[in-house]
Parts: structure tokens; sequence; C-alpha cells
């Protein structure tokens, strides 16, 4: 078995401010180049290494190749990392980045989705996309896309558990549901990316609304990703 941390030439696909990511059948050229140049991910990570401290417990939703939770994890040096990811081909990849960059003492991910709503049911349908970026809840692109049963967990349990101080979200549209049941109490931040695509500008409100009445308040908005804090948090510009 590898040492953390260890690995070789060939294993590396890309890389950015001391973060590296391994190669994997997902990480195409353009992906590559916008990793490096900083661009991919852009506005979750700067939010997420801006509003977490260092000793935070950081729950994440969507973890695709790992980077922006791992990123966050990497560079602040405290923090212990939760990832939930729905797509079973992913994990592999999200758990190699973590153990390149010497973070598996301190982040893992679950093969599972993440639901607040009290009428969970064990496990719901995943529609893979031809990119992972967009695979989701809901359906998405040609009707003959991979459909998948992936397993639920449930919010209170998790969040008894794992006592999160920020979430970072990308959910593909699954945010609308999760915030508007969750208990975000003891959440100090969110970092979240919303899509409209699925729900308008009504899921939107719906979802703002939800945090706001939690006594959290929008800080940020870049692109479709927003951040929030709880009330009386300073929040670095």
């Amino acid at each position: 078995m590898p040492q953390d941390s260890a690995q070789n030439d060939t294993d590396l696909g890309a890389e950015f401010e001391g973060v590296k990511v391994p190669h994997s059948p997902f990480l195409n050229e353009k992906m590559v180049k916008r990793i490096a140049k900083g661009i991919y991910e852009r506005p979750e990570r700067k939010l997420a290494t801006k509003l977490t401290r260092e000793s935070d417990r950081v729950l994440e939703m969507g973890a695709g190749l790992g980077f922006v939770g791992g990123f966050t994890a990497f560079h602040k040096k405290g923090v212990e990392l939760l990832s939930f990811e729905a797509n079973p081909e992913l994990i592999p990849h999200v758990e190699r980045l973590y153990q390149i960059n010497g973070l598996s003492a301190r982040a893992s991910v679950e093969n599972k989705l993440l639901i607040a709503n009290p009428d969970r049911p064990d496990s719901m349908r995943f529609h893979i996309h031809g990119s992972y970026l967009g695979s989701s809840v809901y359906k998405v692109g040609r009707p003959n896309r991979p459909k998948i049963d992936i397993a639920t967990i449930g919010w209170d349990d998790v969040k008894s558990r794992f006592r999160p101080d920020v979430l970072i979200m990308d959910i593909e549209g699954a945010e609308l549901d999760f915030l508007t049941h969750a208990d975000l109490s003891g959440v100090r931040a969110i970092i979240a990316e919303f899509h409209p695509d699925h729900y308008g500008k009504e899921g939107v409100k719906a979802c703002i609304d939800a945090v706001n009445a939690q006594g959290l308040r929008q800080t940020h908005h870049r692109m479709e990703v927003r951040a929030f804090v709880a009330e009386g948090v300073e929040a670095p510009r």
C-alpha cells in the first residue's frame, strides 16, 4: 500500500497552488488547463478558503473529483473534511486526491446522498450526465443516460455525528430540497452553487429565504455561487 502523499509522475494529472489532482478518466485536457490556471471551480474554491477557519469541520456535498474540499483542507491545516459524492465512479479518484496530498488522516468521502427531508427514502435514483459535473437527482441529458440507485443518509444523523462548521455544496439542483428542510443550527458558513435551470428564480429565492430564516445572511455572490454566514460572524471580503 503506498504511503499517504506518495505519488509518481504518471499519477499527477494537474496541480494548482500545491494541490495535486491525480489522473483519472474524468480529467480531460481542458480541465487540466483550467485547474492549472486557477479557473476550475474558482468561486467555490476562493470562498471556501476565505470563510473556513483552521480548526473547522467542513462538510462537502457533491465532491466531484475532490478538488474544492481537498484544496480547502490542504490550505487550512487543522480542517477535518467529510465529503459526500453520489457517483460511485468518482469515489476512488477523490480518495486518491486526498492520499497524494497528505489528507487521508483528516479527509474522507462517502458514496451516499445526504438528505434533509424527513420523508427520506432508503435510496434515490441518480442520473449520470455525460460530464460528471452535471450528474444529478434530476433527469439530465438524453433519456438513455445511465441511472443508478444510490443509498441515502439523513442530515440530522450526520450533523449530530460530525457537527459541521462549514457546508460546501454543489449538488446540481438538490440544494433546494436540502436547504428548505435542513436544520442549520451550528453551521457558521455555507458556500453553495445554485442551479436555477432546475428550479427557476422561485427556487433560488426559496433557498435564500430558507437560509436567511435560520440566521445566516448572504455575504458573497459570484456567478451562481453564494456564500452565507451566521449572524454576528464577520465575513472577510
